[in-house]
């Protein structure tokens, strides 16, 4: 029986921090399962407001460090929920959502919440 390596050899893979900060690149095996399992345990999005059912599409880091893939970090989420809070974490400022028990918009640049001229 022969020990010889078949090529194209393919060393093992060591997990190293990508230039992202990302600890698991997001098209490996490792990073799908992963996700598959908080999408399991969440299936609904955790920052839509409470009342609304939206189901979970993304997986997000609840301290923006994509390094730390603790399942305490993960948090099941829809995209347009996900996308409010990676803008508001990139530029400093709270996301504001939804609406207030009269149904106007609560971001107060709304044009809805413009006064008329």
């Amino acid at each position: 029986m022969s020990t010889e390596r078949t090529w194209p050899y393919q060393p093992t893979k060591r997990w190293t921090k990508a230039n992202n900060g990302r600890l698991l690149p997001l098209n490996s095996d490792a990073w799908r399962k992963l996700r598959r399992q908080v999408l399991a345990e969440q299936p609904l999005c955790q920052y839509c407001p409470p009342g609304t059912i939206t189901p979970a599409t993304e997986v997000d880091h609840k301290n923006n460090d994509p390094a730390d893939n603790s399942r305490e970090n993960l948090v099941s989420t829809c995209k347009p929920c996900h996308s409010i809070k990676t803008m508001a974490d990139l530029y400093g400022r709270p996301a504001r959502m939804g609406c207030d028990a009269e149904g106007n918009p609560i971001n107060p640049a709304h044009p809805w919440n413009e006064k008329s001229r």
